[in-house]
């Protein structure tokens, strides 16, 4: 079994499920509603997906499609001390940490002994390669995007990301030296409390576009 457990706020000491929207999956068919961005657990359906994907291409068990003998499940657990639907790239860099548990997880299935948190520093091959995963990922979720936020998110420090106007992308980021100091001197983050869908916003924009509006 594969139980996702997303929790709508940051626990306070250990964590605390009772009001957190459990998925539990049992087949390829439980998947079949990721790309609602609205439905359960959407984002880490997504995740899931993206790592196990002979798992959605078959209508198999979870069990026979690919956990290893001896092992019972996987329970991947999320939570975001951010509001939802604040602007700040959470679902980015939340897919970006769940599928990069996810190969630290499936990569300790084939040791002795668990895989050290060690793991999760990731060379510049493996973030770049992390940044498009998640790009699929809120593809198949349909909330679109691009890469900002992965690169925000993924990449450590401020930096300029860039990608010429062709497919496949093809991204590069240059590290740009700023301390805190001129960060606090020239950012203000204001959150209004609005909420909205990325999805939402980005077809808007698009829509007005293609319209050439004035505004």
């Amino acid at each position: 079994l594969i139980t996702l457990r997303a929790l709508t706020r940051k626990p306070t000491r250990k964590i605390d499920d009772s009001d957190a929207v459990v998925v539990v999956l049992r087949s390829a068919r439980d998947l079949a509603d990721r790309r609602d961005p609205h439905a359960p657990a959407a984002l880490l359906k997504c995740c899931v997906a993206r790592r196990l994907a002979d798992l959605v291409s078959s209508q198999t068990t979870c069990e026979a499609s690919w956990l290893p003998a001896g092992v019972g499940g996987l329970e991947v657990r999320s939570w975001s001390a951010l509001p939802r639907g604040s602007g700040l790239g959470t679902s980015s860099i939340l897919a970006a940490c769940v599928l990069a548990a996810l190969d630290a997880a499936l990569a300790s299935t084939s040791r002795s002994s668990p895989v050290p948190n060690s793991t999760l520093c990731l060379d510049a091959a493996a973030r770049a390669a992390l940044v498009d995963d998640v790009c699929v990922v809120e593809q198949d979720l349909t909330t679109a995007g691009g890469f900002q936020d992965n690169v925000g998110g993924v990449v450590p420090g401020a930096k300029v990301a860039r990608s010429a106007a062709r497919l496949p992308l093809r991204i590069s980021v240059e590290p740009v030296a700023c301390g805190p100091t001129v960060v606090a001197s020239h950012l203000v983050l204001v959150y209004t409390g609005a909420v909205r869908l990325a999805k939402t916003l980005l077809e808007s924009v698009v829509r007005r576009w293609h319209g050439r509006a004035a505004d």
